[in-house]
């Protein structure tokens, strides 16, 4: 008898029970806010004892059906330059760049494959310190593999290494707009 592989759903299909989950729960569960006071920075920011309960308003039908589409309109800027870079990451990979540059470097590291986890891993922890875009490691993934294949790793630990590596260069964001933006906050 042979053992069935557990398949996990399309990512469309786990992002929409996710939502019909939330919408069920907001008829469950109480809807609270917090205040928000002025702090001496002159930053907007939420006071931790302000919380108090409000009027449920849950998400109807209507509401449901509308929540991606306009996910997708509120995103609309990531997703089209998320599409841009993978096009032209595309172009550059048809025309043979790319894999050029991914046999040059196999051979170099030949039998010291593990280095090419930390040096990858600092290059999109670079990249995304300073540019800030995280969602752009999935247009990273097909230009390692072929890489992390060829030097004996498997698809998790290529996942591992931009996912991480970007993840790590976020986070310190030393000039990411995203998050020096945000944390410097606007006067008033």
């Amino acid at each position: 008898m042979k053992k069935k592989r557990l398949q996990i759903p399309h990512t469309m299909v786990l992002l929409t029970c996710c939502i019909i989950i939330i919408a069920v729960l907001t008829y469950i569960l109480p809807a609270g806010v917090y205040d928000r006071v002025a702090s001496p920075t002159g930053k907007t920011v939420v006071d931790p004892n302000s919380f108090h309960y409000v009027e449920q308003t849950p998400v109807g039908v209507v509401q449901l059906m509308k929540a991606i589409p306009e996910g997708f309109v509120a995103a609309g800027s990531i997703v089209a330059l998320t599409l841009f870079s993978g096009g032209a990451i595309m172009i550059l990979r048809k025309i043979g760049i790319i894999d050029a540059g991914i046999d040059a470097f196999a051979r170099k590291i030949e039998g010291k494959g593990i280095i090419a986890i930390p040096i990858l891993m600092f290059i999109f922890a670079l990249i995304d310190c300073f540019i800030g875009t995280l969602e752009l490691c999935m247009v990273y993934i097909p230009i390692v593999m072929p890489l992390m294949l060829k030097l004996g790793f498997d698809s998790l630990t290529t996942m591992g290494t931009v996912v991480l590596g970007s993840a790590i260069g976020f986070t310190a964001g030393i000039a990411n707009p995203f998050t020096i933006l945000l944390s410097c906050g606007q006067k008033r």
